[in-house]
């Protein structure tokens, strides 16, 4: 499963009827994958909303069905996340070309910046947290910046600030 809900099945099978999915906590939900394709080494997938599961941890398994025999994959188990972080807290103390960000989120984040106008962000704290303390050294001018809190999922929030050094 990755982040947007895609989950995926790889097989080998000649002679496919059917690859169901399922789901769940203690009652099971069932996908059956529409035009899977027969063959070696095959590949699956779908899109599954787990939003119902949202902070659970869930348990699943594919089958994969031809003329003679069903196969059931191993279970997996998987800890659901499609919450964003939201910032709870953006303070910014600005000391002559420094600024000390002070932010804070609703869950553990990394926290991340990007000057507007720039595509790659700069990481501010790593974390195991959901507050983030750090000094940044900036040149001299007007400054936009796009500041990010990312939960290990992908999910992210995104406030922006200004400020003249």
């Amino acid at each position: 499963m990755n982040e947007e809900g895609l989950v995926s099945v790889e097989y080998d099978e000649l002679n496919l009827q059917e690859v169901r999915f399922f789901y769940g906590i203690d009652n099971y939900n069932e996908v059956v994958l529409n035009n899977c394709p027969s063959g070696k080494k095959q590949r699956c997938e779908t899109f599954v909303d787990f939003s119902a599961f949202d902070g659970e941890t869930i348990s699943a398994y594919f089958v994969v069905k031809d003329n003679a025999n069903e196969v059931m994959s191993k279970i997996m188990t998987w800890n659901v996340d499609v919450s964003e972080p939201e910032f709870s807290q953006v303070v910014s103390n600005q000391n002559g070309n420094k600024m000390v960000f002070d932010l804070e989120a609703t869950e553990t984040a990394d926290f991340l910046y990007k000057e507007a106008g720039t595509d790659l962000y700069k990481i501010l704290c790593k974390n195991k947290t959901n507050q983030c303390i750090k000094e940044k050294t900036f040149t001299q001018g007007p400054h936009l910046l796009d500041l990010m809190a990312k939960d290990m999922a992908g999910n992210f929030d995104i406030e922006q600030i200004s400020f003249n050094v």
